[in-house]
């Protein structure tokens, strides 16, 4: 099978990691993938003109997209649609931004969400809908044996917003924790807290959240954690902290491997300051597992589907439990157990969560050979 797939794919890793995660996996099924980068371009226009030139003039099986009418143009989809090739639009943050892609959804032969809690929005777009995970590609993503695991929690990613709280909490029971992440050592690297002033760019962030019922809690997340003083970032002057350069996602896996817990902490932004957070499947739900790693993370139903608690993840619902389940995950004498957590949680992640399964669904929902 021959994809292409239209992407704005800057040099970064918050966007090249679907190289690593997506594009490898599949190509060892024989499917193929073919980025077209409107930034390679001159401009938008000249971009929506060779796309579609490109699609009448290869022979591709799908085409696929994350994006909206910003980089690809309604005519432009229109146009690709009548090459009768069927039109993905994959949805990676589709609980955060279900508006986002209210013009164009409709065109698409299939939309790919990220998550279950905005079926109803979409669906007034689209009926033809599949919820699709994110998920961890077995060839990458690989469990490394060592002769003695780090018995601390690690988390790399940036400390922001309730990522922050809960670490400090943590902490301040005497929990050691490995940060990984870039930057200087700032004790305030909690986003909320970076700047008092209001920009006309922090204006429309702040009209857009506040047309969706998640974007109204988020906006109330921070507030809420600056009434409390939870905005202050994590506090790295704590002894049972180490703070870490940021890593690449290669090693991003040894490390879930080598230690004795990875913290996945799923609130999205400050919304861990209220009482009914907003939580999200993030793509380390399925890394921790798929390297290997004994995942540590609030509970919520929609992961709770994907991983059985106690035996493929270790879930806790009260700040107490967290505590309480840290110490006793983390003392030496419970080695075997974190060791069961490991296979089990790898070969519920090799079995389920893999990209091609996750496409696999999506070419089958299109009557698409592979």
């Amino acid at each position: 099978m021959r994809i292409l797939y239209y992407f704005t794919e800057y040099k970064t890793p918050m966007f090249q990691w679907q190289r690593y995660h997506i594009f490898d996996e599949l190509e060892h099924h024989d499917c193929h993938v073919a980025v077209f980068n409107p930034l390679d371009y001159a401009n938008k226009d000249e971009a929506n003109e060779k796309v579609v030139q490109k699609m009448k003039d290869h022979s591709y099986d799908l085409f696929l997209t994350p994006h909206n009418e910003e980089w690809l143009y309604i005519e432009t989809i229109k146009e690709i649609k009548r090459t009768g090739i069927p039109m993905i639009l994959i949805l990676f943050d589709s609980l955060m931004t279900p508006l986002r892609h209210r013009n164009v959804a409709s065109f698409f032969d299939l939309l790919m969400l990220s998550q279950k809690d905005k079926q109803g929005i979409f669906k007034k777009y689209n009926k033809n809908i599949i919820v699709s995970h994110y998920a961890a590609n077995p060839f990458y993503f690989k469990p490394t044996i060592v002769e003695k695991t780090v018995n601390k929690i690690c988390f790399p990613g940036t400390p922001y917003g309730s990522r922050a709280n809960v670490i400090n909490k943590l902490t301040s029971n005497n929990i050691p924790i490995d940060l990984y992440f870039g930057g200087e050592a700032s004790q305030k690297v909690s986003i909320s807290a970076q700047h008092n002033s209001i920009s006309s760019s922090k204006l429309k962030v702040l009209a857009t959240l506040l047309r969706t019922d998640v974007g109204r809690k988020v906006i109330a997340g921070a507030v809420v954690g600056r009434l409390k003083g939870n905005n202050q970032g994590v506090n790295l002057s704590s002894s049972v902290i180490v703070k870490h350069d940021s890593v690449t996602l290669a090693e991003t896996n040894q490390i879930y491997s080598e230690h004795d817990l990875s913290l996945s902490i799923a609130t999205a932004r400050n919304t861990g300051n209220l009482k009914q957070p907003v939580m999200i499947v993030h793509l380390r739900n399925f890394e921790i597992p798929m390297s290997g790693g004994v995942q540590f993370c609030e509970y919520f139903p929609e992961l709770a589907e994907c991983f059985e608690d106690g035996k493929e993840i270790i879930f806790y619902r009260t700040e107490e439990e967290m505590i309480e389940k840290a110490r006793y995950y983390l003392d030496p004498a419970h080695e075997n157990e974190r060791a069961r957590i490991r296979i089990a949680a790898r070969k519920r992640a090799e079995t389920e969560h893999t990209w091609f399964q996750r496409f696999s669904k999506a070419f089958d929902y299109l009557g698409l050979q592979y």
